[in-house]
């Protein structure tokens, strides 16, 4: 849909993230972005962390209103 050279720059650049902390948040009914996408970024990562969402698509913040930002604030030690 457009995205293909934006998204594969990012791929090409991601020695550039390895050594950084990374969330990946997945919603598992994203037609656009796959499980073997989803493995291949975690097995780029070195200090992944991943949460999946099997209820939900690309759209996690309009799909499943509130659950990233409460994972991202669990990681950060907020409520």
């Amino acid at each position: 849909m457009g995205a293909s050279d934006s998204l594969r720059s990012i791929w090409e650049d991601r020695a550039a993230l390895a050594d950084k902390p990374a969330l990946i948040l997945c919603g598992l009914k994203d037609i656009a972005s796959r499980r073997k996408e989803l493995e291949r970024w975690k097995s780029a990562l070195r200090d992944v962390e991943v949460r999946e969402f099997e209820d939900s698509g690309h759209f996690l913040a309009k799909e499943a209103p509130g659950r990233p930002v409460g994972v991202i604030r669990g990681l950060m030690g907020t409520s």
